[in-house]
């Protein structure tokens, strides 16, 4: 039976032989942990000064003029047509005025925000301080342009969307110079 030696650490079974050769490298240990941010380096020297640029009546491409936004409603189901010269960004739903949560905002409607792409009965949210958002909550309310159709709103009251769109004015927003 091979005994040990737990005091100097000599294997009895093997005797006390010459000590071997350096064994081959190990493999890659696991990664360690990710060190704590250094601190902020300091500021670099100034840059040198650029060279005087030239300015020419050219360099304001497309042109050296005022751009102007606009918006046109038709208080019909037809798209109005952009002036002459303008450049149609987008079309819409006459929005006028909303009234959420007590608050009030109306809508200049010259201005792009009177015009809104997607028509919503509610067309804003209220985020509370956690971050939680709910869509048309409370007492709101919204007011859109209408057209000239003929509504027998007193009679029948429209349940969907599809009810609604044709009393809706379309609008379009346009810029030009």
């Amino acid at each position: 039976a091979s005994q040990c030696s737990r005091s100097s650490g000599i294997n009895a079974e093997y005797g006390d032989g010459a000590k071997g050769e350096k064994g081959a490298p190990g493999q890659r240990g696991l990664a360690g942990i990710k060190g704590q941010k250094g601190d902020k380096g300091l500021s670099g020297e100034k840059g040198d000064r650029g060279n005087d640029g030239e300015c020419n009546i050219d360099d304001f491409y497309p042109c050296n003029c005022d751009t102007h936004v606009l918006t046109r409603h038709s208080q019909s189901q037809d798209l109005p047509d952009c002036p002459a010269e303008f450049t149609s960004l987008w079309t819409g739903y006459s929005l006028v005025f909303f009234e959420g949560n007590g608050y009030g905002l109306s809508q200049d409607l010259g201005d792009a925000g009177s015009c809104i792409e997607e028509f919503q009965l509610l067309p804003f949210m209220q985020c509370s301080a956690s971050d939680v958002c709910r869509h048309g909550v409370r007492t709101d309310k919204s007011f859109w342009l209408g057209t000239n159709i003929d509504a027998s709103f007193a009679t029948k009251p429209m349940n969907n969307i599809d009810e609604i769109l044709p009393h809706i004015s379309r609008c379009r927003v346009c810029m030009g110079t």
